[in-house]
């Protein structure tokens, strides 16, 4: 699942529970956000990180640059400076 590492691009962090008070563990989630949210991570995973926040866990996934085409800041205006 996971591809070989260099300069590598971090997804935003998801969320690793869900409502119903299940918890996925990172392969789960990587199909999940895959199927749902595939603009927002690449299908060749480097590597993944988990963190605890308030007592909730998430995950982010390292990819290849250029490999993750959404983005949690809104797009530049490039011409008006």
């Amino acid at each position: 699942m996971f591809a070989e590492q260099g300069a590598l691009e971090s997804t935003a962090w998801f969320p690793l529970f869900l409502e119903s008070g299940w918890t996925l563990d990172p392969v789960e989630a990587l199909k999940y956000f895959l199927q749902y949210r595939s603009d927002d991570v690449c299908h060749n995973v480097v590597e993944s990180e988990t963190r605890d926040v308030q007592g909730k866990s998430q995950i982010r996934f390292k990819c290849p640059p250029g490999t993750i085409r959404g983005s949690d800041y809104p797009p530049s205006d490039v011409k008006g400076g």
